[in-house]
């Protein structure tokens, strides 16, 4: 059969979904990332603090110290959280045999949840609020 060249042509117009999508990409899902970094950082800190081995908390301001801010960047997300102290990082590192002034306290507070939690806890709550967000 002859190769016959088509006399009409059809344009599909995408103009519409290309600005949705556009805005999507760079308002949505950016705004959607650090609602969901934020969360997931809560908690994170909340298991420091109710898990052992706990942030220890019996004297100066550690719990109250608390800190999360997520960026996003370059498609990546950054989410630096923990205790805003000058000693949250010593205790956090403390060597064994400290004395610790609450029960159940100790050191690697934090790395040790992240370590327990990330793919039971973190990753789907971080998950959950992406999706959530992209079914409004």
């Amino acid at each position: 059969m002859p190769n016959k060249k088509l006399s009409q042509r059809a344009v599909f117009d995408d103009s519409d979904f290309q600005q949705k999508f556009g805005i999507l990409v760079s308002k949505v899902m950016p705004a959607l990332l650090e609602k969901a970094g934020f969360q997931t950082g809560t908690l994170v800190i909340a298991d420091a603090i109710k898990e052992e081995p706990r942030a220890p908390h019996k004297f100066g301001r550690l719990w109250n110290s608390q800190t999360i801010k997520v960026r996003v960047v370059d498609h990546r997300v950054e989410i630096v959280l923990g205790f805003n102290t000058q000693y949250a990082a010593r205790l956090h590192e403390a060597p064994d045999g400290w004395n610790w002034t609450l029960d159940g306290s100790g050191p690697k507070y934090l790395s040790t949840k992240l370590a327990r939690h990330k793919d039971d806890r973190y990753i789907p709550k971080f998950a959950a609020v992406i999706k959530a967000g992209m079914r409004n």
